[in-house]
Parts: C-alpha cells; structure tokens; sequence
C-alpha cells in the first residue's frame, strides 16, 4: 500500500510516464533523433539506427554519446528532436485533480529539456501542480540513470540522502530506478513493453509498478492521523 503521508518529494519522470505511452509521443521524437543523426552525419537511417541504439545503451542517451564521441553541440540536438506538435495529447481532469491533491514538493526529473517539458505539462494543464523542471541542462548533459545525475537532483533539491528518503519516483525505464533504490527511495514503474531487456535484468530495483500514471495515483492512501486508513 502506498501511504500519501510517507513521501514529501514525489518525483516524476516525463516522456511514457506522465502521460500514457500507447499515445506514441515519444516515437515521433525517436525518429527525429534517427532524422538528425542522418542528416548530420550523411548516414543513411539503418546506420543512424545502429547508432542511436549504441550510444544509448552504452551512455544513456543518445545525445550523450554524441557529445563525448563526435564532440556534437546539444543546443543543436535539443532543439531539432524536441520540434514536434503533441495533438495526441489533450488536458486531462483526472489527472490534474489526483496530483493537486499530492501533499509535498512535486517534481519533474527528464533526460528532456524543461522547454519540452513546460510544453506537455501545458497542454495536459497540470504546469502549475509542479515545484521544479531538472532537466537534462541542470544535469550537466549527463543523463540518467548515471548516478551524477542523481547527485545533480539532490543538488537541485538542496536535500541530502537521507531526506531524500522520504522521496518516491515514477519512471518508466527501469534501469533509471536503480539509483534512486540506492539512494532509499521507493520506485515505481510504470510499464514499458519496450525493452524487456532492462526488465529483465533490472526488475530488482522496483517496488511497485503500474501500468500508467493515473493506476498509479488510484492506489495512494491516506492515513489518518492516528495512522489509520
């Protein structure tokens, strides 16, 4: 059971897991990856591909292993991927109404931009809700789930380890739970059939999962203040 009363940092990832993966967002900017790494490179697309895959197995994110491997600008990257419209994406009630109700500091924590993510919490309506964007800039470029990025969130936090215990995080890539689960929080992960791969070899590093954000938020109790429900 997931007590509300326990956690006073809820820590969200963005892309598949504030919104619903089946939507198929996160597809459209894969291929722009895929698209910038063709014209940047003058590959053809099985070879962007190849690459795409390897730099983000081996760094975490494609834009890391452009940076360190072919000394490449991020602003350029960044800007280009994250061009896309979201007409998938539409406000959504339910979902404003469970997390305005989250008592503590909420945060978003992408290997995104804050202006990508500004732009889907905007038009889900939810902008508001949220205390902080770190984003992959706060991060140094480097991604989760290296355990810098996660010093880089307690920096931006301004806690230590040991408040940040009382801290729970949604992600949708599993091996990104894991350091959070070295650091004492308790993870959740919202199902991604994806790569089976990370499940499989990381399944560990979970203490809940669901299957989208808002199973998620149906499940949180609260206690009363005699500890009861």
């Amino acid at each position: 059971m997931i007590y509300e009363n326990n956690f006073k940092y809820w820590i969200f990832d963005l892309d598949n897991t504030i919104y619903d993966i089946k939507l198929g967002l996160f597809k459209k900017i894969s291929e722009r990856i895929t698209n910038f790494i063709v014209s940047k490179y003058s590959l053809d697309i099985d070879e962007a591909k190849k690459i795409q895959k390897k730099y983000y197995l081996e760094y975490g994110l494609t834009l890391r292993g452009l940076i360190l491997e072919k000394n490449l600008n991020p602003e350029e990257f960044l800007d280009y991927v994250h061009d896309v419209e979201h007409p998938e994406l539409k406000k959504d009630k339910y979902l404003k109404s469970k997390i305005e109700k989250l008592q503590g500091k909420k945060i978003i924590f992408t290997n995104a931009t804050s202006k990508h993510a500004e732009k889907i919490l905007t038009i889900l309506e939810i902008r508001e809700l949220f205390d902080q964007i770190i984003d992959i800039k706060d991060l140094d470029y480097i991604p989760k789930p290296d355990k810098r990025s996660y010093q880089k969130l307690l920096e931006c936090l301004n806690v230590d380890k040991e408040q940040l215990k009382k801290g729970i995080f949604l992600e949708d890539t599993v091996k990104n739970l894991i350091p959070a689960k070295e650091l004492g929080m308790t993870t959740v992960w919202i199902k991604n059939s994806t790569n089976k791969n990370d499940f499989t070899k990381n399944f560990k590093s979970i203490d809940y999962s669901f299957n989208n954000i808002n199973e998620f938020l149906d499940q949180i109790k609260m206690r009363g203040k005699n500890g009861s429900r």
